[in-house]
C-alpha cells in the first residue's frame, strides 16, 4: 500500500509542477492489480552494448551493375529487385552473425527479406537504401555499429529493410544516451500492429534520465513547464537509432493527429492514466509527461497504434499513438 500511495503522491507533485490539474484517476486497486501483471520482455541484460565492424567490399557482380540505373524500367539482372538483397554482401560477418543468434535469421531468410522489402517499401527509398551501400562499400574503411542484444524483433518494423536502417548506428555517437542512427540511410516505418515496449535497457538509462530537463523545465517566473518546441522534439529522436528512436519520433504529434484505437477506450485529454490504461493525449508535451514518467519511475512503456487484444494489453504505463 506504501508504494501505491507514493506513486500516487509522485503523480500529484509532477501534476502540480507542470501546472496540471490533480484528479482521482489512480486507483489503487486497479494499479496494484495490474502492476503485478507480468510484462514479456526480449531482453536478459541490464543494458545494451554494441558491437562494430567494417562494410566488406561486394563482389565482382557490383561492378558489372555499378554504371546502369537500377530505377530505370527495362534494368534486369541490375535492377532494385536484384541490387537490394544483394546489400547483405556487405554486412560484417559479426552482424550476420547476431542476426542469425538474436533474431532467428539465416542467411536465406535474410535474402527473403530483403527481397520482400522491394515491394513493400516505395522505390525511391529502396533506390537511397541501395546507393547508400554501395557507396559506402565501394569507398571502404566504412565502420558501422549495432547491438549485440536488439531490444526489438525483425517483426516490429513493416520492412526488413527499415530493420536494418534502426539497427546500424554510427560508432563515433556510442556514448551518447542512444546513439545515432545514420541520417542519410533511409528509415522505416513501424508495424502498426504490434505492441511496442522501451526498457530500462533500450537506451542508457542514466543518460536519458539525465537529458529529461532537456526536454521540460521550470520557468524563472510562473508555474507552466516549458517544453521543447514539437519541430525540436522530432528532430532529436529522429536522430536516434533503433527502435526507440523511431517509436518515440511517431509518438510526438500535433494534437489533431492522436486518436484511441483500443476497444476498451482510452483515458483522454488531461487525466493521469495508471497502469493497463491507455493515455490519448492532449498534445504531445502529454505524451512526453508519460514516457517521462517511465523513465522517472524505471518502468517499462508500452505505445500502440492499433487496437489490442485484452488477453496480451499492456499493464505497464501506455501510451495509444495511432
Amino acid at each position: 500500500m506504501k508504494a501505491v500511495l507514493y506513486l500516487h503522491l509522485f503523480y500529484a507533485a509532477v501534476a502540480v509542477l507542470a501546472g496540471r490539474p490533480i484528479l482521482g484517476g489512480l486507483s489503487t486497486a486497479s494499479s496494484r492489480r495490474s502492476y503485478q501483471v507480468s510484462v514479456p520482455t526480449p531482453l536478459n541484460v541490464e543494458r545494451i552494448t554494441y558491437s562494430c565492424g567494417e562494410l566488406r567490399p561486394f563482389t565482382f557482380w557490383y561492378y558489372v551493375c555499378s554504371g546502369e540505373d537500377p530505377r530505370l524500367p527495362y534494368v534486369d539482372g541490375c535492377g532494385l529487385r536484384q541490387r537490394f538483397p544483394n546489400i547483405r554482401q556487405t554486412f560484417p560477418l559479426a552482424f550476420t552473425r547476431m542476426l542469425r543468434h538474436r533474431m532467428n535469421l539465416t542467411h536465406v531468410d535474410i535474402d527473403r527479406l530483403l527481397q520482400m522489402s522491394v515491394s513493400q517499401c516505395d522505390p525511391h527509398t529502396t533506390y537511397q537504401r541501395v546507393k547508400w551501400f554501395e557507396k559506402r562499400a565501394d569507398e571502404g574503411n566504412h565502420t558501422v555499429c549495432w547491438p549485440d542484444f536488439p531490444d526489438f524483433s525483425y517483426r516490429d518494423f513493416e520492412e526488413f529493410g527499415g530493420v536494418i536502417a534502426a539497427l546500424f548506428v554510427r560508432p563515433e555517437t556510442l556514448s551518447h544516451p542512444v546513439p545515432n542512427r545514420f541520417m542519410d540511410l533511409p528509415p522505416g516505418y513501424l508495424s502498426k500492429h504490434r505492441i511496442h515496449y522501451i526498457y530500462h535497457a533500450s537506451y542508457s538509462y542514466k543518460k536519458v534520465l539525465a537529458l529529461r530537463t532537456e526536454f521540460r523545465r521550470l520557468p524563472f517566473f510562473g508555474y507552466e513547464m516549458l517544453y521543447l518546441p514539437l519541430g525540436e522534439v522530432r528532430d532529436l529522436f529522429d536522430s536516434w537509432g533503433g527502435r526507440v528512436g523511431r517509436l518515440l519520433l511517431a509518438s510526438m504529434k500535433r494534437s489533431s493527429e492522436y486518436g484511441c484505437s483500443y476497444h476498451r477506450g482510452c483515458v483522454s485529454g488531461r487525466q493521469r492514466p495508471t497502469y493497463g490504461e491507455p493515455l490519448l493525449p492532449a498534445d504531445y508535451t502529454y505524451a512526453m509527461d508519460h514516457w517521462l514518467m517511465s523513465v522517472v519511475t524505471n518502468e517499462p512503456f508500452a505505445v500502440t497504434f492499433s487496437d489490442v487484444p485484452s488477453k496480451i494489453a499492456p499493464s505497464t504505463l501506455w501510451l495509444s499513438a495511432e
